[in-house]
């Protein structure tokens, strides 16, 4: 049999059980319509719940606009990364977990500088004042987040996993410092941030089981 029949024969053995599958779709392409889709649902949960009554002023705050925009672009770089790591080469896109990674070390930095210079008061107020916010603002956006991961092929499930929940805790962040009157840190890191670490340690833990082929 010429060599050529017999690769084809070969070929036609080992795949003949097989069924054609799409192939999966461009990382942005995934990422995109959740970006759109996280963003509309944050701000209805906002406007439902409220600005908190000096947001006027906040604008003109030049520390809470750098946190803001430290805070949203963690969000989107940690998102676009768990979207890319789908894909078992990222696409060639490996900066990208770096630079999200880079980015949460600085929003942490930050923090403890502000710590630093304001101190760790812890104000009295009821832990059920922002946690169950902050769980309405990600619910949604997590689960659809996980949905288009569990699409993918990943090889690094726990650092995707982590990403997705940074991506996701960032925006639900936003959502509350513009709907909660607080600006100590003590509360802020206890009641804005330190849930979605647990929640973050849990997903990790799981994700193996969570993120596979």
């Amino acid at each position: 049999m010429p060599k050529k029949n017999q690769t084809d024969a070969l070929i036609k053995q080992l795949s003949g059980e097989w069924t054609p599958v799409e192939p999966i779709a461009h990382p942005l392409r995934r990422f995109c319509p959740w970006l759109v889709f996280s963003i509309i649902y944050v701000v209805a949960i906002v406007y439902f719940i409220g600005l908190r009554p000096d947001m006027g002023s906040k604008m003109y705050d030049s520390i809470f606009i750098f946190e803001m925009i430290l805070v949203f672009t963690t969000g989107l770089f940690s998102a676009v990364s768990a979207a890319y790591m789908c894909v078992p080469d990222m696409r060639g896109a490996k900066w990208l977990k770096h630079v999200s990674f880079t980015l949460i070390g600085v929003f942490f930095v930050w923090t403890l500088t502000m710590w630093g210079g304001q101190g760790f008061a812890m104000p009295d107020q009821l832990w059920a004042h922002c946690v169950p916010k902050g769980v309405m603002i990600a619910f949604l956006p997590v689960a659809a987040l996980i949905y288009m991961a569990k699409g993918g092929s990943t090889t690094q499930p726990v650092l995707m996993g982590t990403l997705s929940i940074a991506s996701v805790a960032a925006l639900a962040y936003m959502g509350l410092r513009t709907t909660c009157m607080s600006d100590e840190l003590g509360y802020i890191f206890f009641f804005h941030v330190l849930p979605f670490l647990v929640i973050g340690t849990v997903l990790g833990a799981v994700a193996r089981k969570i993120f596979r082929w």
